[in-house]
């Protein structure tokens, strides 16, 4: 299981150690309640990565931003992860606007590529 937690905007070793260890730590407590040594695993491979440093993974995959929980949505939590994501892509080059709600139609998610 892939949790997608990351460093934030600095990084901070002791917040990454604590997510690294928040994961092993579940980990382990699931195997222990289900009574087996294999039980899932939990990664957290993100958690020493900066904004900075996935939005520069976004754009050098060229990602969907679109397909994201926060895009579109109308939450005041929705407004601050889409606000902290766009001003993390604009610093690391990306010059495009976001992708409007025309890119969705009818259920289907354009395939268009986000520019640089």
């Amino acid at each position: 299981m892939i949790w997608p937690v990351s460093a934030g905007v600095e990084l901070n070793l002791e917040t990454t150690g604590r997510a690294i260890d928040c994961a092993l730590l579940v980990s382990r407590l699931v195997a222990l309640h289900t009574g087996t040594e294999a039980g899932p695993v939990i990664e957290a491979p993100y958690a020493d990565l900066t904004d900075a440093q996935i939005a520069d993974l976004i754009l050098d995959m060229d990602l969907h931003v679109w397909t994201c929980w926060w895009f579109g949505g109308t939450s005041p939590e929705a407004a601050v992860e889409q606000a902290r994501w766009t001003a993390a892509m604009r610093k690391a080059g990306w010059k495009g606007p976001l992708p409007g709600p025309e890119v969705v139609t009818r259920g289907a998610v354009s395939d268009r590529p986000l520019s640089r």
